[in-house]
């Protein structure tokens, strides 16, 4: 996951994660997803655990999608691409890819 701004250290965390799949707002709504990733989660686990199978499906032939999505800011260009040695999802994407290629 992205690290932290200098100025994010300061905020106010207004979300709560809960467990794996649940996050709470400040007022106290709860939100239920199918995987929540904490900002102490790597970039590797969020590739294992919900991009790998979609990588691997379409070198099976199946039709796959892996996006970024989110507020300014929020670490989608970290996750999906990395920074200087830290890999991000496509790197991961394309290991994959080419580790299957050269079976």
């Amino acid at each position: 996951m992205r690290p932290p701004l200098p100025r994010e250290s300061e905020a106010e965390i207004y979300w709560k994660v809960i467990d794996d799949n649940t996050i709470v707002d400040g007022d106290e709504k709860s939100y239920t997803f199918d995987q929540v990733y904490r900002e102490v989660d790597l970039t590797q686990d969020v590739y294992d655990n919900s991009a790998k199978d979609v990588v691997e499906s379409a070198m099976a032939g199946y039709n796959g999608t892996l996006f970024a999505y989110g507020q300014t800011a929020s670490g989608k260009t970290y996750t999906m691409f990395g920074m200087d040695n830290t890999e991000g999802i496509v790197q991961m994407a394309l290991d994959t890819i080419f580790a299957k290629i050269l079976e």
